[in-house]
């Protein structure tokens, strides 16, 4: 319930934010962590020029996920308190909904790994000057290594936000759970 939650709030900025590109054009630069603001401003032009340069496609899939996040929420809430609605076919909703967020979140994150894979490679060099300690050189291809690892760190949540929605869409699916929703929705309509 609370990651369908998250899931569909993010989705939600994120559309926001394609928007609106004159505002994050217009977004004061903060140094981050050592990095200096020009280099941090680099990043964030790179990155939501990515994804400003898929917005339609990007739009859609975050749209779809904001109201399927939004769905499962409120059929999880519904499963625990029906008041009146049939659990079988919020059951059903539920189940629906998660693996479609789950399928959705699978092209938002690969859209987003894309995007970060292109700003981490732009600002490469602002980052390694920032990770080692003065005087030293970075370790031989660890400026090559940086893009793709700052690629694969995005589709790892990935993986685990699609494990968890594929895990509640299986579980809602599984025979026990049916027959546990039908004998539950038995007892409610003999009171």
């Amino acid at each position: 319930m609370l990651i369908s939650a998250g899931v569909g709030i993010y989705a939600a900025d994120e559309v926001l934010l394609l928007s609106h590109p004159e505002a994050v054009a217009k977004a004061d630069t903060v140094a981050v962590g050592g990095l200096d603001p020009a280099s941090v401003h680099k990043f964030n032009q790179v990155l939501f020029g990515s994804l400003h340069a898929m917005a339609d496609s990007r739009a859609f899939v975050l749209s779809a996920l904001a109201i399927a996040s939004a769905l499962a929420f409120v059929a999880a809430g519904r499963l625990l308190r029906p008041a009146g609605v049939s659990r079988e076919s919020v059951r059903r909703l539920l189940a629906g909904s998660a693996l479609t967020a789950a399928v959705l979140r699978t092209i938002d994150g690969a859209q987003m790994a894309v995007a970060y894979h292109r700003a981490v490679g732009a600002v490469a060099d602002g980052f390694l000057k920032v990770a080692t300690q003065p005087g030293m050189t970075p370790p031989v291809g660890m400026k090559e290594w940086l893009a793709p690892a700052s690629a694969a760190g995005v589709l790892i949540w990935t993986q685990i936000l699609v494990g968890v929605f594929l895990f509640t869409a299986q579980h809602f699916r599984s025979k026990p759970v049916r027959e546990f929703i039908a004998a539950s929705d038995a007892l409610t309509s003999q009171r």
